[in-house]
């Protein structure tokens, strides 16, 4: 079967998105070759690796078509480079951006770098796609006679460095455009975020200073921790490339700790600000792992109270040592009383046990206690206006140090609704006992009526023989007679009352002598 081929307006959309991605990387990449400083094509500050990064992850097909066409323009227009050298980095640039997609697919990398898991990932891809792009890259330099073999080595480096912060610094700020606008703002958070911009500002005139030595670059952590801590992934982001933008700018200008590093092409620039992003993306992931594990802990904690409330259930702990009972939110309406009515102790709770029932419920606490079994009882609780309910507790023992008993956890149960259907069950069951005893009475005495006139007409039958008189046979006949009717009347009577019994009852009316 063929496949069938993408619309027209699928095709032109991807058509687009390509030349966007080609224009993205291509500013990135002139931003970047203005800053090279050992060799026109290669620089230590390198963003279209981050653009091309997040374009094929996101869109894979427009992401290759587009980052291999920026490539090409921007190693074709610089001066001195051959198109088929330019066509050779070109390459490399896209199979490196294929390979760290692909190395982060295979990771289960999501787009929210919301995990630890997420961070670690682009940090391997960080470190081992541009391997491909430095590889092919200055191999293709030093083939097409751009430069000699001698500085390839030290291009290498640069190279990979240059695109590894690419990856660190660019990508995210890529993949997480929008989680800043998925956020919920309010005045506070708004207020915040124009503290913390301001403070990113103020700390970064660090990388301005014209006396290095009396400045320190590390003066920018506790705002990037700040912005991972509290904005998550999407602040830490925005913060390492506010911080990123203002160091290279900086450190290009001669000013900053980073003015006259021995090292060509920003490279100390580039060893710190890896670290400075790697530290605030790990604890970013960090921070929204631990929220979202909380949301869902308290998405739970709410279910299970709705269901416990609407089961009339709750959940108490017991403190031994203390005597303290903690109850949930739902066991106190179990238990006929207003929220916060409870006085959280044992000997409130014993107090609303039926007087009847107290001696019992404290027998089976000591001896779960003592035998370390679980606790069960069925008891009565009288609420503060005098209602009955008929509660069912069920708890655990937990162990403490040294393997004693600290708490007992466990649950309430109203069950008064149980308990009014099990008394109403055994009064069926009682009554039809009754009726079972009452019909097997009926039945006996059913066959003594039966057995009464049968008797004398097996007597007359026997009187009926060939050498009985007219008289006796007369008589006997007579007899047969009356106790026939006499059966049939008890037979109607039967009858009549299996009619009863149905509610079908017939009426026959027929004219009466009122005398």
């Amino acid at each position: 079967m063929r496949t069938p081929r993408p619309r027209q307006s699928e095709w032109l959309l991807e058509c687009l998105l390509a030349l966007g991605v080609a224009a993205a990387y291509l500013a990135a990449a002139k931003l970047g070759l203005a800053l090279a400083v050992h060799a026109p094509q290669v620089s230590a500050v390198w963003p279209p690796t981050g653009v091309a990064l997040a374009a094929v992850l996101r869109r894979p097909r427009a992401g290759v078509a587009g980052v291999l066409l920026g490539a090409f323009a921007a190693n074709a227009t610089t001066p001195g480079e051959p198109l088929a050298v330019a066509l050779g980095i070109a390459i490399g640039n896209t199979l490196e951006a294929v390979v760290g997609a692909a190395l982060l697919r295979r990771a289960g990398f999501q787009l929210g770098l919301a995990r630890v898991h997420d961070v670690l990932a682009l940090l391997v891809a960080a470190a081992a796609s541009p391997v491909v792009s430095a590889t092919i890259g200055v191999a293709s330099l030093g083939a097409g006679g751009v430069q000699p073999v001698s500085e390839l080595p030290l291009l290498w480096r640069v190279w990979w460095l240059g695109d590894a912060l690419g990856d660190l610094v660019v990508a995210p700020l890529l993949l997480l455009g929008g989680g800043a606008a998925a956020r919920s703002w309010n005045r506070r958070s708004a207020a915040e975020a124009a503290t913390l911009a301001a403070g990113l500002a103020a700390a970064s005139a660090v990388f301005r200073s014209s006396t290095p030595a009396a400045v320190t670059e590390y003066a920018v952590f506790p705002l990037l921790i700040w912005g991972a801590l509290r904005f998550g992934p999407a602040g830490a982001a925005a913060a390492t490339a506010a911080i990123y933008a203002a160091a290279v700018w900086g450190t290009v200008s001669g000013l900053g700790p980073f003015a006259g590093a021995a090292e060509p092409g920003l490279v100390p620039l580039q060893l710190f600000m890896a670290a400075a992003a790697a530290t605030g993306l790990l604890l970013a992931a960090a921070a929204a792992q631990q929220s979202a594990a909380q949301d869902s802990a308290e998405r739970s904690e709410r279910r299970l109270l709705v269901a416990l409330q609407a089961a009339s259930m709750g959940v108490w702990e017991w403190t031994i040592a203390t005597g303290e009972v903690r109850w949930s939110e739902g066991l106190e309406p179990v238990h006929g009383l207003s929220a916060g009515g409870f006085a959280g102790t044992l000997e409130a709770f014993l107090a609303l046990v039926h007087a009847e029932d107290r001696a019992r419920v404290e027998r089976a606490i000591r001896e779960a206690v003592a035998t370390g079994s679980p606790y069960r009882a069925e008891f009565r609780s009288v609420a503060p206006d005098g209602s009955v309910r008929w509660i069912a507790a069920h708890g655990r023992l937990q162990p403490g140090g040294r393997g004693s008993p600290a708490r007992m956890l466990g649950v309430g149960l109203d069950v008064t609704e149980a308990k009014r259907l099990e008394e109403q069950l055994l009064r069926q069951a009682e009554r039809l006992a009754d009726a079972d005893r009452r019909k097997d009475e009926f039945l006996a005495m059913l066959a003594h009526e039966l057995r009464n006139p049968l008797a004398p007409i097996l007597h007359a039958t026997e009187l009926l023989g060939p050498h009985a008189s007219p008289e006796l046979v007369a008589a006997a006949r007579e007899m047969i007679r009356r106790q026939t009717e006499h059966l049939r009347r008890i037979v109607d009577d039967l009858l009549e009352v299996a009619r009863a019994t149905r509610g079908a009852i017939g009426l026959e009316c027929r004219r009466t002598t009122l005398a």
